[in-house]
């Protein structure tokens, strides 16, 4: 009966260990294009000689960056 008990226990286990393996990979897999959103957004407002534009380019920089971060936020919470 115990042995039953350990084996779905340790089954538990393993299955949670693999999520959050699946968890802190997606968290990951979101840090490269957060990086690169972030590091177009910033070239960008830091243009010499020319005015802040918030034309369409900037606002889906923006957009992807807020995205981006929301999803790894929202991967992260689950953990």
């Amino acid at each position: 009966m115990r042995t039953c008990c350990y084996k779905q226990v340790n089954n538990d286990i393993r299955d949670l260990e693999r999520k959050l393996s699946l968890l802190r990979k997606a968290i990951v897999e979101k840090d490269l294009p957060l990086k690169v959103a972030q590091t177009r957004l910033d070239e960008r407002t830091r243009r010499m000689n020319l005015e802040l534009t918030h034309d369409e380019p900037m606002q889906g920089s923006v957009s992807d960056s807020v995205h981006i971060h929301r999803d790894k936020l929202t991967v992260g919470a689950s953990n």
